[in-house]
């Protein structure tokens, strides 16, 4: 499968209900509309459990997906970063953890297949509030059996 890069992928689907609306409310709307009808993703997109991986920068990344829910863990030393949240799909069909707190960190995390049992992890521009700056949640996590 071909790599996807952070600047390929469209992040806007996140913000253009607050920006064009200028309202977090109206966005947070739309997310509530997502888990209420059932159109988010669901784990049968991709395998439920547990996955691990690590960044390029060697920190530790395990995610695990259970049912339309998701967490993503960094570790390192010097270094500890959390989401969790519910899968979504944007108008383009690419895959996001959407951070259950959203509307104070804008955080989501994009989740491009690479196999039945693997998936590169990509972080939005405003993850680094759940990590600090020495780390990040950019990784190729595997399925653990």
């Amino acid at each position: 499968m071909a790599k996807t890069h952070l600047l390929s992928l469209n992040w806007s689907f996140l913000y253009e209900d607050i920006v064009m609306l200028n309202s977090k409310r109206a966005f947070l709307g739309g997310l509530a509309f997502i888990a209420a009808t059932g159109s988010g993703a669901s784990a049968q997109d991709i395998s439920q459990g547990a996955y691990q991986g690590v960044t390029e920068y060697n920190t530790s990344v395990a995610v695990t997906i259970e049912a339309k829910r998701a967490s993503i863990t960094a570790s390192a030393n010097g270094c500890l970063g959390f989401v969790e949240g519910r899968l979504a799909r944007n108008s383009t069909d690419q895959l996001f953890l959407v951070d259950d707190l959203y509307n104070e960190s804008q955080c989501a995390i994009a989740i491009i297949p690479e196999s039945s049992t693997s998936f590169r992890t990509i972080e939005g521009p405003e993850c680094s509030y759940h990590h600090g700056a020495g780390c990040d949640f950019n990784a190729l996590v595997h399925l653990q059996q």
